[in-house]
């Protein structure tokens, strides 16, 4: 079986976990039910996959962002704090990424 290099997923390799994810944000546009938690599912399938972690600053939303949709789910302004109030010093660096598992 091929497994997604990035995240582990499998079968389908890089190809069938793009088209999964691309499948669940089809039903949050056409249901309700799942827009719900789209913005934890885009944070949480970014924070798996490289290509969309590329700076530390990207990193950080998607971490706040996650985290908000776990800690504060009921509280629509915490979308808008992250975006307007993250801050991130212009000499980080991006850790390195786990490896999958």
């Amino acid at each position: 079986m091929i497994r997604c290099p990035d995240c582990g997923a499998r079968p389908g390799g890089r190809v069938e976990c793009d088209a999964a994810f691309h499948e669940l944000g089809a039903r949050a546009v056409a249901n309700v039910v799942f827009a719900y938690r789209r913005r934890a599912t885009v944070d949480a399938y970014c924070l798996q996959h490289s290509a969309y972690i590329r700076s530390v600053k990207s990193l950080a939303v998607h971490l706040c962002g996650l985290c908000a949709a776990i800690e504060r789910s009921d509280d629509p302004r915490v979308d808008n704090a992250i975006w307007s109030s993250l801050r991130v010093a212009p000499d980080a660096v991006k850790p390195p990424m786990p490896a999958p598992t």
